[in-house]
């Protein structure tokens, strides 16, 4: 914990992916489209989506990510656009709406997973101290954090407001949460050129 990059990249950009993921796409989108009386074929189908591009599109995202020439930025620049792409929904309510929603999910996250790792473990290696297997560890037990808070956040949100509006909210917070990382990267590297 004393290695802030590596806390920053958990708690900035691995558990909200994991929000995003259980909280909005395995909870928000099926009670979203069956609030507009989709069949449960027809949200099957719309939630496979998410999958049907990511497992192409991955290894297109981790060439480019080698060609950036960094994975940190990948990942930054993917988890702000995750949240971004929540605010898609308030265009309207129909089925056509959330089906453009989880396909660009399912292009950012492709950018966002396998970089992950790697910047995790970059960072991770900077502390002699710490193993790749117990920081790998805490990336994944991290991760299952958000697994758990996301539909608990989302469930608890719906209670109160409307999908489009918890969706915006998750958004917006999502976009914060990546800013907040790159003010974090961008005075690093200011402080690194200083030094």
């Amino acid at each position: 914990f004393k290695n802030v990059e590596f806390v920053f990249i958990v708690v900035f950009c691995a558990i909200p992916a994991k929000v995003i993921l259980t909280g909005f796409l395995y909870l928000l989108v099926p009670t979203y489209l069956f609030n507009l009386q989709a069949s449960q074929s027809e949200i099957g189908r719309i939630m496979m989506l998410y999958s049907l591009i990511i497992i192409p599109i991955s290894p297109i995202a981790s060439r480019l990510a080698d060609r950036f020439g960094s994975q940190l930025w990948m990942v930054v620049i993917a988890t702000i656009c995750s949240g971004m792409v929540l605010s898609i929904t308030s265009l309207g309510e129909s089925a056509k709406v959330m089906i453009v929603v989880v396909a660009a999910l399912g292009v950012v996250h492709a950018f966002l997973k396998s970089p992950l790792i790697v910047a995790a473990m970059e960072a991770a290696e900077r502390t002699h101290a710490v193993t790749r297997t117990s920081a790998l560890s805490l990336l994944r037990t991290s991760e299952r954090v958000g697994s758990v808070v996301g539909p608990v956040l989302v469930g608890i949100l719906l209670t109160k407001l409307s999908a489009n509006e918890v969706s915006s909210i998750l958004g917006f917070s999502v976009v914060i949460i990546g800013l907040i990382m790159s003010g974090y990267l961008a005075f690093r590297r200011g402080s690194n050129v200083a030094n």
